[in-house]
């Protein structure tokens, strides 16, 4: 089922650091909920990068919940090399990407190498090179806000595999 305004979403999956994290545990705060990729996502590692390098401007009652189509001892390798803020969940089964409809897509991952070349060598020069691939290459990013009531506000299902939410919404969002 695809998500929408007004869902309250079930998901319970291991962090980075092993430990089962429901989203319940969110009630209360405002909520940035993504399905990114792979853990090893030159794209992806890009906007964990700039999300942690921006922490700072989003408000104290902000949480950004991140899941990763990935095993966990891989989600952690590359969540410890931003010492990210937030919660890495590791979804290697793909449970939550097909309950949520999180879609994948060749032609949409082959049109971000072209929408998105100025990223993708950003990434690169970062040394976000996916050198080892473990999950789907062609997973579309989707990006969910959730209010302190647990509800969706507001959802987006990619265009490509780097299309999110503007740092701008977010950092409203979260205030």
């Amino acid at each position: 089922m695809k998500i929408k305004k007004g869902d309250t979403l079930d998901i319970e999956l291991p962090t980075s650091e092993g430990k089962i994290f429901n989203l319940s545990e969110t009630k209360g705060k405002k909520v940035l909920l993504t399905f990114y990729r792979i853990a090893s996502c030159s794209l992806c590692n890009l906007r964990v990068s700039q999300i942690t390098k921006r922490w700072s401007e989003f408000g104290s009652n902000f949480q950004h919940v991140s899941i990763w189509h990935a095993p966990e001892d891989f989600l952690k390798k590359n969540m410890d090399r931003h010492n990210i803020p937030f919660i890495a969940l590791a979804d290697k089964d793909y449970k939550y990407f097909n309950k949520y409809d999180v879609e994948r897509s060749i032609g949409k991952t082959l049109l971000a190498f072209i929408y998105r070349l100025p990223s993708f060598l950003l990434a690169s020069l970062k040394g976000f090179i996916p050198f080892q691939l473990k999950g789907y290459m062609d997973i579309v990013i989707t990006d969910v806000l959730i209010n302190e009531s647990g509800k969706v506000i507001e959802v987006q299902y990619g265009r490509d595999i780097g299309h999110h939410f503007s740092f701008e919404k977010i950092k409203e969002f979260s205030q």
